[in-house]
């Protein structure tokens, strides 16, 4: 590292982020839980040899819950997790309604009075 502290960034570091981002951690909850800011991890993160160790955990996790589908007496856990975790693959398509043509909004118009309230007062 050119100038600066010392980095913390080690390849068990590097194992322990791809691991809990590939079962869906958020970044901000891991910067916090390893003491760095969140621009630092996303520094490390989108590194090309970090990029190749986050593919191969993902992977990894997806093939672990294929297994738990595939193996397990009750699956909906395993189905529930793939369909939020790879929903391009695994979720049931959306229904996406479009309106077409223009709708024609008028203004509302509000009439608004103010009205003093202190008591024993009188205006005028």
């Amino acid at each position: 590292m050119a100038g600066g502290r010392p980095t913390i960034f080690t390849q068990e570091l590097a194992e322990e982020i791809a691991d809990q981002l590939a079962h869906g951690t958020k970044q901000l909850l891991i910067a916090k839980a390893i003491g760095v800011s969140e621009p630092t991890l996303s520094r490390w993160i989108n590194q090309q040899e970090f990029q190749k160790k986050l593919a191969v955990k993902r992977l990894e996790v997806k093939k672990h819950l294929h297994m738990k589908v595939f193996t397990s007496d009750n699956p909906k856990d395993a189905q529930w997790l793939l369909e939020r975790m790879h929903r391009e693959e695994y979720a049931p398509p959306t229904n996406k309604n479009e309106v077409t043509g223009s709708l024609k909004v008028e203004p509302i118009q509000l009439q608004v009075e103010f009205i003093n309230v202190k008591q024993g007062t009188e205006e005028g």
